[in-house]
């Protein structure tokens, strides 16, 4: 499973080969996002209905840069002292 340590971190190698990089910034499919996270892609595509996670669109297809969920889930992280 992928932390919010590192999430920044991850290449293509980490999500099996076959994540898009475009100008140097690693892109996600749905289906690959979920696997890292452990989430059903349902439940992703819902959280881009709802503009809760940060996503790019071409064309059609929903992406995810590796930076972007990186800095979502620090920002969604508690604090045990929170």
């Amino acid at each position: 499973m992928v932390t919010s340590n590192n999430v920044a971190a991850m290449n293509f190698q980490d999500i099996g080969g076959n994540a898009l990089f475009e100008n140097g910034i690693g892109l996600l499919t749905v289906e690959q996002l979920a696997g890292a996270l452990g989430f059903a892609p349902k439940t992703l595509r819902n959280w881009v209905a709802l503009r809760e996670i940060p996503f790019v669109r071409i064309g059609r297809r929903t992406m995810f840069r590796i930076e972007s969920i990186g800095t979502w889930l620090k920002r969604k992280e508690s604090k045990p002292w929170q």
